[in-house]
């Protein structure tokens, strides 16, 4: 199925509108929270994405979102910053800490990198929990909510519109790229490293960009959470909400760079979340879901569709 300029034009339009009169819509304040939630999951997710599309396959996601989170935290519970100034100061954090472990690890074969990726997931983890500075296992509590102004950012409708603005901005970020010669160099990595490689391609460094960025964006989606949630504590950024990363993108389509993310993370969300008054259920509907995008759905929910695609937005 095929569209064009101007029926994408619309249905973009339309989106756009709907999602800014959501809250309108719903009314439910625990429908919102999942909202909220499948915002700030959805910017790690495109961050994913774009790692899978250049062989790095990564099982830590969210123990990057924990560092931005915990930078953000201890920023603004420590040293008293403005979550306007720990926000970004959080996503430049988590994307030199990735810098500097990409340099030890990004060179690994991708089994490698994967296994190191476990590694890093628990033991960060184990490592915050072991830090009193960084509150041990008790976590950290009383992270001020954002604020412009007089106006304090506490109604779910409020923090709604600023998880939209932040996956905005990252959207707008991975887009930029993608539409640049870096997507350009990604896209060939994806299709064959080695023809890549033998075009003059660097590897290393194209996989570089994929890795900061993804960190980068996911310490920007920690800062929210922490700002949104009030308090951390180690567990929430262990390895099951990791390996939860790779559910929502194979749910939403990997070959869908941006709306698969997003439409995975919102579906992945919501539905277990309101099945969650039985945990056998919520267990149940996710193997489903693997299940049947593995027989029918080889490229997500997103190929419904469009169908002959290799690649796309």
């Amino acid at each position: 199925m095929q569209f064009s300029r101007v029926q994408k034009l619309i249905a973009i339009s339309i989106a756009c509108l709907i999602l800014l009169l959501l809250p309108f819509i719903i009314r439910n304040q625990y429908l919102m929270h999942i909202i909220i939630l499948s915002c700030l999951e959805s910017i790690i997710v495109i961050g994913f994405v774009a790692q899978y599309n250049v062989r790095l396959l990564t099982f830590c996601s969210a123990a990057f979102m924990g560092v931005g989170a915990y930078i953000s935290g201890l920023l603004s519970t420590r040293y008293g910053l403005n979550f306007w100034y720990c926000l970004p100061l959080a996503g430049i954090g988590t994307g030199l800490f990735a810098f500097l472990l990409g340099l030890l690890t990004v060179r690994a074969g991708w089994v490698t990198f994967l296994m190191i990726s476990i590694v890093i997931s628990e033991i960060f983890v184990e490592v915050i929990g072991q830090i009193p500075a960084l509150g041990g296992w008790d976590g950290i509590i009383g992270i001020p909510r954002p604020a412009i102004g007089s106006f304090v950012f506490v109604s779910k409708v409020s923090y709604y519109y600023l998880g939209l603005g932040l996956v905005s901005v990252c959207v707008i970020i991975f887009i930029a790229l993608y539409k640049s010669p870096i997507g350009k160099a990604w896209t060939a990595i994806g299709q064959s490293s080695d023809l890549a490689a033998s075009l003059g391609i660097n590897l290393f460094n194209y996989r570089m960009i994929a890795y900061i960025a993804a960190s980068f964006t996911a310490g920007l989606s920690g800062s929210l959470y922490a700002h949104y949630s009030c308090y951390l504590v180690p567990n929430t950024f262990g390895i099951i909400r990791s390996l939860q990363i790779p559910i929502n993108a194979v749910v939403g389509g990997l070959h869908f760079v941006i709306s698969g993310p997003i439409i995975g993370s919102i579906i992945m969300n919501a539905v277990p979340e309101l099945l969650r008054i039985t945990d056998r259920y919520e267990l149940i509907f996710v193997g489903l879901m693997i299940i049947l995008c593995a027989l029918f759905f080889r490229k997500g929910l997103m190929s419904i569709f469009r169908k002959d695609i290799t690649r796309g937005l």
